[in-house]
């Protein structure tokens, strides 16, 4: 993978982290 690819994973990540946070499901966003 290259650090693009790797960099545009984490901007879609916590973007889908701030939406789901945003509907008042706020738990601890932990990446696998």
């Amino acid at each position: 993978m290259t650090e693009e690819e790797s960099l545009k994973i984490d901007t879609v990540y916590e973007y889908s982290v701030r939406a789901v946070n945003k509907d008042g499901l706020s738990r601890p966003a932990q990446k696998s």
